[in-house]
């Protein structure tokens, strides 16, 4: 039996000096929206806080796309100090979380055909994406 759809479904993604990717996943993500699926929130995680770029592009696609999106800076380099960050805030926003960075968008689209694919199996397995490969979340 398929569990039910949760409510909204948080995506955290990460992001370094990469805006143009970044727009792209965001741009994604909104497109995934329907009414037959979970409300979805994207938290940004900014791994450089002087790095204006994200700010901006987050502004920009949540004026045009309606995209329910927060965005946070994280000034500790690496892969886990985003993630974590993002985790702990998806966490705050959503029964159900997943993972991307703006380096993976082309592997996510060639894996999330039909639009809400990705969203929906992240829902649906009540687990986090990784590289769009649903896990548990332990």
């Amino acid at each position: 039996m398929t569990p039910p759809m949760p409510e909204a479904v948080a995506i955290s993604v990460s992001t370094l000096h990469r805006a143009a990717g970044l727009e792209r996943v965001l741009r994604s993500l909104a497109a995934q929206a329907g009414p037959s699926l979970p409300r979805i929130v994207a938290v940004v995680v900014n791994n450089d806080p002087t790095d204006a770029g994200p700010r901006a592009t987050v502004e920009r696609v949540r004026g045009e796309t309606g995209l329910a999106i927060e965005l946070l800076d994280e000034p500790r380099r690496g892969v886990a100090p985003p993630r974590n960050r993002g985790l702990a805030r998806a966490r705050e926003l959503a029964p159900v979380v997943g993972f991307l960075d703006e380096r993976r968008h082309n592997l996510a689209r060639r894996r999330a055909a039909p639009a809400g694919d990705l969203v929906q199996t992240v829902a649906r397995l009540g687990g986090h994406a990784d590289r769009c490969r649903p896990h548990v979340d332990i």
